[in-house]
């Protein structure tokens, strides 16, 4: 799961911190400081504002810019307000997630069997929270498909791995992964190129270095 920052309160032309009532006036500055991936899952699409504390648990945050995260309609709809506060979970914006979760070609996602026992309850409760070991391969009518977007992803990933000789095929690698999303499957499928891994790092708008 990629680390990101949303930085610090936006602003406006005249320097005052915005205000963002209704709250999905956020949206366009989400979009500018994270671009257009869900923060939990990393799939690119539709995308909706998500409450990190959910605005029925808090309702003093509905409006708070440190209280939001963009999130696609599976992980939205799955995590609705069934989290009354951050604490015992690990959440994109100030933990390790990168490090938590362990990508594997079939499209699966897994807590990371390496994970310290401080950290596993909280991202064993994060991964259930938004569903993403879900696999709804039986059900034809499933409209979670995400495992299979990431399946698609490690495919074109490990086809850019074989062309990346020079850099001129680095930009074109970058290009794809900005396109598919997913980018921890790409983080993943290029972990022994440490000059691929350092631009992906730097291409996806509010990568939180870790």
């Amino acid at each position: 799961m990629r680390p990101v920052d949303r930085g610090p309160w936006p602003v406006d032309g005249q320097g005052e911190r915005k205000s963002f009532h209704p709250y999905n006036e956020a949206k366009a500055d989400l979009l500018e400081r994270l671009g257009g991936y869900c923060s939990y899952c990393e799939c690119t699409g539709h995308l909706h504002i998500e409450h990190v504390v959910p605005k029925s648990r808090q309702l003093d945050l509905t409006e708070d810019w440190n209280n939001f995260l963009l999130a696609c309609p599976n992980c939205n709809s799955i995590k609705l307000n069934r989290n009354c506060s951050r604490n015992g979970y690990l959440w994109p914006d100030c933990d390790d997630t990168l490090s938590a979760f362990e990508y594997q070609p079939e499209g699966r996602v897994r807590v990371h069997p390496d994970l310290p026992d401080a950290d596993r309850g909280k991202a064993e409760k994060l991964f259930e929270l938004v569903g993403l070991g879900r696999r709804p391969r039986d059900n034809p009518r499933a409209s979670d498909l995400r495992w299979i977007r990431r399946r698609r992803a490690w495919g074109k990933a490990l086809f850019a791995r074989e062309r990346v000789q020079e850099a001129s095929e680095i930009d074109w690698v970058i290009l794809l992964a900005e396109e598919t999303g997913f980018w921890s499957v790409w983080m993943t499928v290029f972990a022994d190129n440490p000059e691929v891994s350092a631009r992906l790092q730097s291409s996806f708008p509010g990568t939180r270095q870790v």
